[in-house]
């Protein structure tokens, strides 16, 4: 389902619904000025009205007002779901305040049921609403420069975390179906960052496509350090505490060994690539997810055949 912020900036009635005083007293220092709230909605012994003079709407209200927007102001993802549920069966527009400060969460958006969000500063986010696992995913918005990007999330399976930071605008993040443990991804203005299908990237993960800070000669005094763009094949491999820099490319169906560094082009499929700077190290390798546990001798034996897939067609 697709939301779009400027909804909520378009209404003269935004109005707040939630149980949890001291979370949406913290949202509210963190959101600052970017929304103004006309009520609350609803009395569930929220404190709010109370603190900052605020009129209390009740359903009837709200169908005598112009283009309300209810914003939910719960940490809980179940009492967001809840409300959510209820909110579409009165048929009201609504939003969460987390989504009007400087971090996104992709499960909050999920339990909104808006897998296509579009944020008050045009950050695009879209995601597969197959999307897996306890971990979180957290969209930080570093600076107020941080707007039209996009970021898109395939069948995401998250262990950990996986922590989107966006220093710049008009950027683009697209991860396919993959997996990951704990990860980070930094990207800045005009920047790509690209990671295929059947990945497996485990904890400890640092992928920045810019060096964050400036470098210039010293002679001629022009920036040597111009952002580079990230590309990950499909089916790789990248092992604990990896750092991959601006301006890598990583083939089809290989392996990144744990604590390697690198920002080089390894266009060669089926290989693994380890060190610090990473160079090739074995060729004519085929990985699968399977564990050490089964202790099999063969691909054969294994269960995971995703690497078939991506194998050349001479191959």
């Amino acid at each position: 389902m697709k939301y779009q912020a400027q909804i909520t900036y378009n209404s003269k009635n935004i109005i707040l619904w939630g149980e949890q005083n001291n979370y949406l007293k913290t949202m509210l220092k963190k959101i600052g000025k970017n929304i103004s709230f006309a009520g609350v909605f609803k009395d569930d012994g929220f404190s709010a009205d109370r603190e900052n003079g605020w009129k209390k709407f009740s359903v009837e209200d709200l169908k005598s007002i112009e283009n309300p927007v209810i914003i939910i102001a719960d940490e809980n993802i179940e009492c967001i779901k809840r409300k959510v549920k209820y909110l579409r069966e009165e048929n009201l527009q609504y939003d969460h305040i987390s989504n009007y400060g400087n971090e996104i969460s992709v499960q909050i958006l999920d339990a909104l049921n808006y897998n296509d969000y579009t944020d008050y500063l045009e950050n695009h986010i879209c995601f597969d609403k197959e999307i897996r696992g306890n971990g979180k995913i957290l969209i930080k918005k570093c600076n107020d420069s941080a707007a039209g990007n996009i970021i898109e999330l395939g069948k995401v399976l998250v262990v950990e975390s996986l922590s989107i930071y966006l220093f710049g605008k008009s950027s683009s993040i697209k991860m396919g179906d993959s997996s990951c443990q704990q990860v980070s991804l930094l990207i800045n203005t005009n920047g790509s960052i690209s990671i295929g299908d059947d990945c497996m990237l485990s904890r400890g993960i640092h992928i920045a496509q810019p060096d964050q800070h400036l470098i210039f000669d010293l002679h001629t005094k022009e920036r040597i350090n111009i952002n580079k763009n990230i590309d990950i094949g499909n089916h790789v491999w990248i092992g604990r505490t990896v750092q991959i820099l601006g301006g890598c490319f990583i083939a089809d169906n290989c392996v990144v060994g744990a604590c390697s560094v690198t920002s080089g082009k390894f266009y060669e499929r089926n290989c693994i690539i380890a060190g610090s700077p990473a160079t090739v190290i074995r060729r004519d390798i085929i990985w699968a997810r399977d564990d050490q546990t089964n202790d099999f001798q063969t691909y054969f034996e294994c269960s995971d055949k995703a690497a078939l897939k991506y194998l050349n067609d001479d191959e």
